[in-house]
């Protein structure tokens, strides 16, 4: 049981130490530290997000805004100020 409470031990420590990059592993390794290879991924999710991101401010999204209101004109909101549920 001990052994195992070492094991433990040993790769919280590691991992603390990679997660505040207090150890950064050495470009062989191929890896990343935690905070570093977080940061990575980030970036990358935000460069995902503003791909997909539509232009709200162009033209063609103000068309499609422009129809979108004239088909629900009139029409009522649940759980709206005038509608309360």
């Amino acid at each position: 049981m001990a052994c195992f409470d070492v094991q433990i031990q040993k790769v919280t420590s590691k991992f603390s130490d990679l997660s505040t990059s207090r150890e950064v592993p050495q470009e062989e390794d191929g890896h990343l530290a935690v905070a570093a290879k977080t940061y990575e991924m980030f970036i990358g999710f935000s460069d995902n997000l503003k791909e997909d991101i539509p232009d709200f401010l162009g033209d063609d999204y103000y068309e499609k805004l422009e129809r979108m209101v004239e088909l629900t004109r009139g029409g009522s909101l649940s759980n709206f100020l005038s509608h309360p549920v």
